[in-house]
């Protein structure tokens, strides 16, 4: 005898799984962008700045719908302390607890832009330097906290996001090997 399962009682696991996997290639594309116009690698044309700004704001409303969606599901029952505190849910404490705090940094550092005269510039950019580590805690969530964590699609986003994000990073990080100006 076949049993049958509602699909619906999955909705709010797909749905919010679906909001998190954007999320996540959003936040990627977002610390790119930002890492290539801090690295100056690029002329950096007006648009640079803008998709930067749009693909953290778009990446912030996935996170959200990710979480709130999550509220929803029948199985997990994390509760709004759930997805708001880290350490709360109990299934795959740690992973989850990554996403939760991966999910408010990304909340302070993409919200922070809009208070760059009261918080001061130079404070702002070294803030904001800890963007990288939302994209780092998120593949750690994504790949730890989910049943399909080390599939086959997600690694593959994960390696295609990843390459340019870690590129990037070593362009703007590693030291310059040419001397400073004034020296030989």
């Amino acid at each position: 005898m076949t049993s049958y399962t509602d699909p619906g009682q999955h909705f709010f696991w797909i749905a919010s799984r679906a909001f998190g996997v954007v999320g996540l290639v959003l936040i990627a594309l977002s610390v790119g962008f930002g890492i290539a116009i801090s690295a100056r690698a690029s002329n950096e044309p007006a648009y640079m700045r803008q998709v930067h700004e749009a693909t953290a704001l778009a990446g912030l409303i996935a996170i959200g719908l990710h979480a709130a969606l999550l509220v929803g599901d029948s199985y997990l029952r994390p509760g709004i302390a759930g997805v708001t505190v880290p350490f709360v849910i109990a299934t795959t404490r740690i992973w989850t607890a990554l996403g939760v705090i991966a999910a408010w940094l990304a909340a302070i550092l993409g919200l922070s832009f809009y208070a760059r005269k009261w918080i001061g510039m130079q404070r702002w950019r070294r803030m904001h330097r800890w963007s990288l580590a939302v994209y780092v805690l998120g593949i750690g969530h994504a790949i730890g906290s989910g049943t399909d964590g080390l599939s086959l699609w997600l690694i593959a986003i994960i390696v295609a996001t990843g390459i340019p994000v870690v590129l990037m990073a070593f362009y703007r990080y590693m030291p310059s090997q040419e001397p400073a100006p004034g020296r030989t």
